[in-house]
């Protein structure tokens, strides 16, 4: 199969998602402008205009030289100084977000990071404390948990597969509790805002003959506890919305591979989207609002 061949296949099986226009101006910028004021701080007042033409010639050449543009400078500027500074943050110092738990399969002997989400649904799994994990793995792999502990938010073992249901369902996973539901809270009282989840904490709900996670305590633990292990950014940041991930999707063209997390908590059902996600759905969102 030549490449030509292989691209047309994948563009009739994949249709292309829906890109956002507003992104870079909404989001980039607005950070390009924070990293000019950590920039400021740290520099010589004879050196500060300087650096602040040429920073303002860049973004002007980024994100407002195009003629069709309809934002100016001052959009950019308002749009930053009303933006939560903990989103500000998570754009300059992580990309993505998610959450990870660090697995030992105990059949091939090996210690990864794996997403949690997916082990939850499909996976036979326990989760053990950081102390008690570390006992259980080889010292070949005392490498790769020394290098990733810090960052993980969880530790299990891997013990296969679930049977899934005649639909090929495992078991539905959602992100729940007080904070979520304040963030369903935020998003009526305030708008739709990209926020930072400061404790997440995970439902987990088996199909008939399904094993339940009954170590998903141990999990949720640690995932209260991200701020402490890594800062006070270190929350998740999303977006919620106030429908079921299959009705967004459908809804913003969003395509297969954009993940979307069910969200229940107060009696209210939705979805988040995580990372750079969060972004892109908020300005899709506020897209179709003007």
């Amino acid at each position: 199969m030549t490449r030509e061949t292989l691209d047309a296949v994948l563009d009739d099986a994949y249709s292309s998602p829906r890109e956002p226009d507003s992104f870079d101006w909404r989001y980039s910028a607005p950070e390009a402008l924070e990293h000019l004021d950590d920039r400021l701080r740290d520099t010589p007042p004879d050196r500060q205009d300087k650096i602040v033409s040429r920073a303002g010639e860049r973004i002007e050449r980024q994100f407002l030289a195009d003629a069709d543009a309809r934002v100016s400078d001052d959009d950019i500027k308002r749009t930053k100084s009303e933006m939560d500074w903990r989103v500000l943050r998570k754009l300059q110092w992580y990309r993505g977000d998610s959450v990870q738990v660090l697995v030992y399969d105990q059949t091939a002997e090996t210690v990864r990071s794996y997403d949690a989400f997916y082990l939850l649904r499909y996976g036979r799994v326990t989760f053990h404390d950081e102390s008690a994990f570390e006992q259980l793995i080889p010292d070949s792999e005392r490498a790769t948990f020394d290098r990733l502990k810090r960052y993980v938010d969880g530790f299990c073992t891997y013990g296969g597969t679930i049977q899934t249901t005649d639909e090929g369902w495992g078991r539905s996973v959602a992100f729940t509790g007080g904070s979520v539901g304040a963030l369903f809270e935020m998003r009526t009282d305030d708008g739709p805002q990209p926020r930072v989840l400061k404790e997440p904490e995970l439902s987990v709900t088996p199909s008939d003959g399904q094993p339940r996670v009954r170590t998903l305590g141990r999990l949720n633990e640690r995932l209260q506890n991200r701020r402490e292990r890594l800062g006070k950014e270190a929350g998740l940041l999303c977006y919620v919305l106030p429908m079921r991930p299959s009705v967004a999707r459908a809804s913003y063209n969003l395509g297969k591979f954009f993940f979307l997390y069910p969200a229940v908590a107060q009696g209210q059902r939705g979805c988040l989207a995580l990372g750079t996600d969060a972004l892109y759905l908020h300005s899709l969102e506020m897209e179709d609002r003007s």
